[in-house]
C-alpha cells in the first residue's frame, strides 16, 4: 500500500512538472526573426482580445538581439480593434446561419463603446438577418425536437410559427 502511495505521489509530481513546463516554451531564432509584431497586434485586436505585454517576446528573443516595440504592437492592435468594432456582413450571415444570437454583436458594441471606439454593426445585422432565415426553419425545429435539444432562443418572432415552438422563454425582435 505504501509503495502504491509513493508511486502515485511521484506520478502526480511528474505530471505537474510536465504541465508547468509545457507553458514555458521559448521562441527559437526563426520565430523571433519571422514575428511581425504589428500583425500580432492586429490579430489580437481583430479577435477582440485585450492588449498584451511583449515581455515574453522580448525576453525570448533577446538572446538573438531581437526586440519588439510595444508601439508597433499597439498600432496593429488599434487597426484590429477598429475591425472588431465593425463586424461585416459575412460574419453576421455566418453567425445567423449557425444559430448564434444577435446578442453577440450587441456585446461587441458595448465593449467597443467602453473603449471609446464607435461600433458600426449595420452590415453585421443585415447579414445576420439573412443568415438566421436559414437557421430558423421547420426542419431545424424538427431536428432540435427529435434530438431532445432545447430551442436556443435565437429565432425572431416571425419565424416561431415555422418551427412550431410554443411559449418560447424569450423572443427576439429584429
Amino acid at each position: 500500500m505504501k509503495r502504491l502511495s509513493i508511486y502515485f505521489t511521484r506520478t502526480c509530481i511528474t505530471l505537474m512538472l510536465l504541465i508547468s513546463l509545457a507553458g514555458c516554451t521559448r521562441m527559437n531564432q526563426d520565430s523571433c526573426l519571422n514575428t511581425d509584431i504589428n500583425q500580432v497586434g492586429f490579430t489580437d485586436g481583430a479577435a477582440g482580445k485585450e492588449t498584451r505585454s511583449l515581455e515574453r517576446y522580448n525576453k525570448d528573443c533577446a538572446r538573438f538581439n531581437i526586440s519588439f516595440s510595444q508601439e508597433d504592437y499597439l498600432i496593429g492592435w488599434n487597426r484590429g480593434w477598429k475591425q472588431f468594432c465593425h463586424p461585416n456582413y459575412a460574419t453576421g450571415h455566418n453567425d445567423g446561419a449557425a444559430g448564434i444570437g444577435i446578442t453577440r454583436v450587441q456585446g461587441i458594441a458595448a465593449r467597443c463603446k467602453k473603449k471609446g471606439v464607435p461600433a458600426n454593426t449595420t452590415d453585421y445585422q443585415m447579414g445576420w438577418k439573412k443568415g438566421i432565415e436559414t437557421y430558423c426553419t421547420q426542419n431545424r425545429g424538427k431536428t432540435l425536437g427529435l434530438s431532445g435539444k432545447a430551442n436556443p432562443n435565437v429565432c425572431p418572432t416571425q419565424y416561431l410559427s415555422l418551427i412550431h415552438i410554443s411559449e418560447p422563454t424569450r423572443l427576439l425582435s429584429i
